[in-house]
């Protein structure tokens, strides 16, 4: 049995061929949400965007509901689709059948549970990048698998917090490098995406359709990386899962037989 952490391009790879199990799904969720919260922001933000150079201390102020709406509207519908995707990978990599209700049942009964668990370690590691940023780079390999022992187990969410930190005690290291790699192919993939996309939106020229082309490009950008990575950080849980279990227990030291009792005289 394999006794070490995967490697990162073995990781991508099985993260790959979990999504082409669901692909369907993942992509309505992943790049579909995104391309709704792309137009949605357009719809809200569009005119600002384009007029803001005219743009005074009067008209900003009148601005303030747009924006407000906005920014709820993007926390709400992100965590939906972090939740709707950690959900997804799990259930597909169980070989479970899922479907648009099923999913959205389930995503419904630990919405709340879900966002406690990503507030109480946001505050952690934003609290540790404070603290030199060293400790915050730390607390976020500590707990990266909370949400998907979470799910996985049904736990309180200091449970799952706690037996995070657990499971990755004595990989930390490991684990960052991965992380760290697998963030560098994102950077990789991104300068790609972007030269190979910037010419054809160029052609627009400027004004709201090329705002709306730059919101959708960048929503299936990040539509399918969003995919991808939450599918590779299950990749790396997974794999410190069966790392863990396979490692022997620990055994309590031997204790000495007790001695026969001496015959009375």
């Amino acid at each position: 049995m394999n006794k070490n952490l995967i490697g990162v391009f073995d990781a991508v790879n099985e993260a790959w061929t979990l999504v082409k199990k669901n692909l369907n799904l993942f992509l309505y969720i992943g790049i579909g949400l995104q391309l709704l919260s792309a137009v949605v922001n357009w719809l809200l933000l569009g005119k600002v965007v384009t007029d803001v150079d005219t743009l005074n201390s009067g008209n900003l102020v009148s601005l303030i509901p747009s924006f407000s709406l906005s920014f709820l509207f993007a926390i709400v519908l992100g965590s939906l689709i972090s939740l709707s995707l950690a959900l997804l990978v799990i259930k597909t990599s169980r070989g479970e059948t899922v479907t648009i209700n099923s999913l959205i049942n389930d995503v419904l009964k630990v919405y709340f549970k879900f966002l406690a668990v990503e507030f109480i370690v946001g505050a952690i590691v934003v609290v540790g990048f404070i603290l030199l940023i060293i400790p915050g780079i730390i607390f976020s390999a500590w707990f990266f698998a909370a949400i998907f022992i979470l799910l996985e187990q049904n736990t309180d969410v200091f449970e799952a917090i706690k037996q995070s930190k657990n499971l990755v005690a004595g990989l930390t290291a490991e684990v960052l490098l991965r992380f760290a790699l697998g963030a560098l192919l994102l950077i990789c993939a991104s300068i790609i995406f972007g030269i190979l996309v910037s010419f054809p939106i160029s052609v627009v020229g400027k004004g709201p359709l090329k705002n709306l082309l730059d919101s959708v490009v960048e929503a299936i950008f990040n539509g399918a990386t969003s995919v991808m990575s939450v599918a590779f950080t299950y990749v790396i849980y997974r794999s410190l899962k069966n790392l863990k279990s396979s490692s022997p227990a620990e055994t309590a030291p031997e204790q000495p037989a007790p001695e026969a009792p001496t015959p009375a005289t």
